[in-house]
């Protein structure tokens, strides 16, 4: 019973709710899409300069290894939540999600 007092007392409440999860979700899966692009540019590209034999510089050098490690990990991340941000946009904004599935997803 007070679940549908609930819902009729504040069902513009889920209107807005559901507008402000759009609008966080669509600027979050932009930026997600702008570092997930950077990150793999950076990661299929070898930095530095090739030898006459065609071997990097920088093939002995620590940072060379740490550098596409680095970049791996910011494509995975970015990824992932960008594959958040497009279930949260995907997902029906209605008063039974609003409790736990649509907060979990964003946090």
């Amino acid at each position: 019973m007070p679940k549908e007092i609930f819902i009729e007392n504040h069902g513009n409440l889920v209107h807005k709710g559901g507008k402000w999860l759009n609008n966080t979700s669509n600027s979050g899966s932009v930026v997600a899409t702008l570092i997930a692009s950077m990150a793999f540019a950076s990661f299929s590209n070898i930095p530095g300069r090739f030898d006459n034999v065609g071997l990097p510089f920088l093939e002995h050098d620590r940072r060379f290894t740490v550098f596409p490690i680095a970049s791996l990990i910011a494509l995975c991340s970015s990824t992932t939540s960008l594959i958040m941000f497009l279930a949260i946009l995907t997902s029906k904004h209605q008063e039974k999600y609003f409790h736990k599935e649509l907060p979990n997803k964003l946090a």
